[in-house]
């Protein structure tokens, strides 16, 4: 087989390659998305204060107000240090970026429902789990890829107390 025909075949099954990475790289985002959103829809719903879904709602639009900064950023970056510059290589770039972040926010959520649920100790209500059940650790990240644990512990006369320490 000739040089030529090498290269075109190998260009041809490269870009089949692509679309499909691609094509999975896009369904992972559009999952990522639908966690967040069913995340931030069970947490709202969860809050009983009106003042506490307002203030939810607007600190939810700055954050998508910043997860888009950043990742115009991320992709002006990879502009600007990339001599070739490929348009699906860019998709990716915003994608990755997109994804990364929306999963993040999530764990972010997640930590801030989890963490009211390890200070709040009434069982009765609806959005406290049984003893069985009730988380005793969590981890909130920064997203800056610095961490925390904050853990209850009780002790023998059945007080509680919480420890927080950087994770390591």
């Amino acid at each position: 087989m000739n040089f030529l025909l090498k290269t075109i075949l190998a260009l041809c099954v490269s870009g089949l390659l692509f679309s499909e990475l691609s094509a999975a790289a896009s369904e992972k985002l559009e999952r990522a998305d639908a966690l967040l959103a069913q995340t931030y829809d069970n947490f709202t719903n969860a809050l009983e204060s009106l003042a506490l879904k307002l203030q939810l709602r607007d600190a939810q639009r700055a954050w998508i107000r910043y997860r888009d900064q950043i990742c115009t950023f991320e992709v002006d970056y990879y502009k600007q240090y990339n001599d070739v510059i490929d348009s699906s290589a860019l998709v990716r770039v915003k994608d990755d970026c997109l994804r990364r972040l929306i999963t993040q926010r999530t764990r972010d959520i997640r930590g801030i429902f989890s963490l009211s649920r390890i200070y709040n100790s009434d069982a009765r209500s609806r959005r406290v789990p049984s003893r069985a059940t009730e988380p005793r650790a969590l981890t909130i990240h920064d997203g800056n890829g610095h961490a925390i644990n904050i853990e209850k512990k009780e002790s023998a006369s059945g007080s509680y107390s919480i420890i927080i320490s950087p994770k390591k």
